[in-house]
């Protein structure tokens, strides 16, 4: 439930409004991709995901929230 003012009263009420992503970087050829957050990431965090390019490992570069699109 939002405060008088619109402001979410939680973490969990924020969170269920926005939607939270990270942003993947190859440690070798520098390929980026855009996915949704997994618990538990942190930004430096090497992942399981292989680069798409040239297949070594990648790493969190950034981790970032949106406002849903309106339909």
């Amino acid at each position: 439930m939002s405060s008088s003012k619109g402001y979410p009263r939680s973490i969990q009420e924020l969170i269920s409004r926005v939607q939270v992503f990270s942003l993947l970087k190859c440690r070798r050829c520098g390929e980026e991709i855009e996915r949704s957050f997994k618990k538990g990431e942190y930004v430096g965090k090497l992942t399981e995901e292989k680069c798409p390019k040239c297949g070594d490992k990648m790493f969190v570069k950034y981790i970032y929230m949106r406002k849903p699109r309106k339909r």
